[in-house]
């Protein structure tokens, strides 16, 4: 499952939590621990509509839960028989009496086809419902679908607005993926006016999230290093070259070439022959072919001893891993 879509599903139940939602969520949890009274509550609250209700039960009779079986046990409710029909049913009951989070998650099976035929349009109107409400997964995937004209006309202008709203948000799942997505766009100039100062202010405030990755990391270090939007800075270019290259879970083979070249000129960092053929050599491990070009120069250039000791060097070299501190 696409990433983006597997996180604002996740993110369905964490917002604009209402006191009817509170009062459903404490009979949910007094349930789990076999309270029956509390369930009958429970019970008693769908039938009468209380969307809530709906969409805690809905998640109990799911088969896997609403996020796998992973977090099945989450949801779990003695008493309550697994029965995918009557979890649907509940969905689409708590997406009829208002239910954002159930609207979302519903948008979710109808955009990827889970459970029902995948249909992009009705889709769109469920985001659509939960993103008015202020759901930050309605938000984010109406923001997608706009910018990709899945079940509606392409319009980057709304697709910006949306990424915005969801930018701003005090979560740090759905924020940085929005974030991301606005420096992309301010550096294209789509559904924005193209301003490479806002499109550096977005990267930057996307790196300093979990979750972003390396890629982020690397394009502000090219930032830096080239001066758009920014100072030029060969020093803040190699810093975040170094975050890429040793700090993500997967090792960012471009930054390791780039840290490379870095060492070979001296450019932000001292000037050290070795260390750039340690940076290219392990970049060339990953299949990057400029690297491998860049390494193999060099070699002619180097004794025996100081190629020994390069790859010793390289042999030796193990990732920090992750750590946005300064």
């Amino acid at each position: 499952m696409n990433r983006l879509w597997l996180w604002a599903s996740i993110l369905t139940l964490s917002f604009g939590v209402s006191f009817a939602q509170r009062s459903a969520s404490r009979l949910h949890s007094a349930a789990q621990d076999g309270d029956k009274a509390a369930l009958q509550q429970l019970l008693k609250l769908a039938e009468e509509g209380d969307g809530s209700a709906e969409m805690l039960l809905a998640h109990a009779y799911e088969p896997d839960g609403p996020f796998g079986a992973v977090f099945s046990s989450v949801w779990e409710i003695k008493g309550i028989q697994k029965n995918l029909a009557k979890a649907l049913d509940l969905y689409h009951r708590a997406a009829e009496h208002g239910n954002a989070s159930a609207q979302s998650t519903l948008g979710l099976m109808y955009a990827q086809g889970l459970n029902f035929p995948k249909d992009l349009a009705r889709a769109f109107e469920l985001y659509r419902a939960a993103a008015e409400q202020g759901d930050v997964s309605g938000q984010l995937n109406l923001a997608e679908m706009y910018a990709k004209g899945e079940g509606v006309p392409k319009d980057a202008a709304l697709a910006a607005i949306w990424y915005h709203k969801v930018a701003v948000h005090s979560n740090d799942l759905a924020r940085p993926q929005a974030q991301l997505k606005l420096a992309q766009m301010y550096a294209k100039g789509e559904g924005v006016s193209r301003d490479a100062v806002q499109s550096f202010l977005w990267y930057r405030k996307a790196a300093f999230n979990d979750g972003v990755g390396s890629s982020a990391w690397v394009i502000l270090g090219n930032l830096y290093a080239k001066g758009e939007g920014v100072q030029k800075s060969a020093g803040e270019a190699a810093f975040w070259y170094h975050k890429a290259a040793e700090e993500s879970l997967v090792p960012n083979a471009e930054a390791q070439r780039a840290l490379g070249s870095m060492y070979a000129e001296g450019a932000g960092v001292p000037k050290d022959t070795l260390l750039a053929y340690m940076w290219w050599n392990l970049a060339a491990a990953s299949g990057n072919e400029s690297a491998k070009k860049k390494r193999d120069d060099l070699e002619t250039r180097l004794t025996p001893e100081q190629i020994a000791e390069a790859q010793k060097l390289s042999r030796d070299w193990k990732p920090k891993g992750f750590n946005l501190k300064k």
